[in-house]
């Protein structure tokens, strides 16, 4: 017998990650599944949080504040709540904990996720730093190793939980989208985990040859390193060659190019998968590192689609480019 799932009335992959609680209740009022005094409820209790961190921010003064700063406390309330109603599977549930809990205890198991967020979060940072792609590109080594220290040193998750402090120049490749705060930083840092984890496997010097033949001046340029490593080591796969190397010839890009001419992006995608299936049987990646990767396989399988149709295939299958005196 199939089990059914559970459904609500509330579409969960229609509320905003970034303002949860803001379109839970939006949503929740909307469809009369909440009242105008139980937000007004809400609302009031939100109210005297925002006076006891007001207190706390004027170190027990009682003079007032700003009302910019006012507001950012309470976008901060506001985001912690919303930290914490994320952890139901279902969104009327979480709106049933909104309508039925006190704020002051949903704002505590808020507070206490981020809390448990932002050590995971610096656990991940303190192993990432220990083995990292030897790599000359300033927005990499800028974001990886200052960028995120300086979030650490910044973060203030009882004042500013919903800020990120620092501009994360470095492009992951697959974004970290609608998320603010300690969720955007764990976030951003466990895709650079995964990209890193994937360029580790190569020879350094494979990837600076690589990386000099996708742009010029690679180390000054705002690019992502995962990506041509990851479809040109798909290519050499395709081309019968060890990935490792990272060696393609002009020859083999011909090659590739007459492979995937004249399919959509869905038939370049499955030949893609089975190149991906023999890395992964290569390398042997844990199962969140291989699962990122085969997320990006679609977005890969667009971008190889596009190079085709523009006549580029090389902007795809990478041909490495020697450079001396490079910097």
């Amino acid at each position: 017998m199939k089990s059914i799932e559970k459904s609500g009335k509330i579409d969960r992959s229609k509320l905003s990650e970034e303002f949860y609680l803001q379109a839970l209740m939006e949503t929740g009022f909307e469809l009369e599944m909440l009242s105008p005094k139980e937000l007004e409820r809400i609302q009031f209790e939100c109210l005297a949080i925002l006076a006891k961190q007001t207190e706390t921010y004027n170190k027990g003064n009682s003079s007032s504040i700003r009302v910019e700063t006012a507001k950012e406390i309470l976008s901060s309330i506001m985001y912690t709540l919303g930290v914490f109603l994320k952890t139901f599977p279902l969104a009327d549930d979480a709106l049933t904990a909104l309508k039925n809990e006190k704020i002051e205890f949903l704002y505590r198991q808020g507070f206490g996720q981020i809390s448990s967020m932002l050590r995971t979060a610096k656990l991940t940072h303190s192993a990432m730093i220990l083995n990292l792609p030897e790599t000359g590109n300033v927005f990499y080594n800028e974001t990886v190793i200052d960028a995120i220290e300086g979030f650490f040193k910044l973060y203030n998750p009882a004042l500013a939980a919903h800020k990120i402090h620092i501009t994360a120049d470095y492009p992951v490749y697959l974004p970290v989208k609608q998320q603010a705060g300690i969720e955007f930083i764990l976030n951003y840092l466990q895709n650079i985990s995964h990209e890193n984890t994937f360029c580790l496997r190569f020879p350094p010097a494979a990837v600076h040859n690589l990386l000099n033949g996708y742009v010029e001046n690679y180390e000054e340029m705002a690019i992502n390193i995962y990506e041509p490593l990851l479809t040109t080591a798909a290519g050499c796969i395709l081309s019968g060659k060890n990935p490792q190397l990272l060696n393609l010839t002009r020859t083999d890009v011909r090659r590739l190019e007459s492979l995937f001419r004249g399919k959509n992006s869905r038939k370049i995608s499955a030949v893609i998968s089975g190149a991906f299936d023999k890395i992964q049987e290569m390398f042997s990646f844990q199962p969140g590192t291989a699962e990122y990767i085969k997320d990006s396989l679609t977005l890969i399988s667009s971008t190889i689609e596009i190079a085709l149709e523009n006549r580029t295939p090389e902007r795809v299958f990478v041909i490495q480019k020697t450079i001396k005196n490079s910097k």
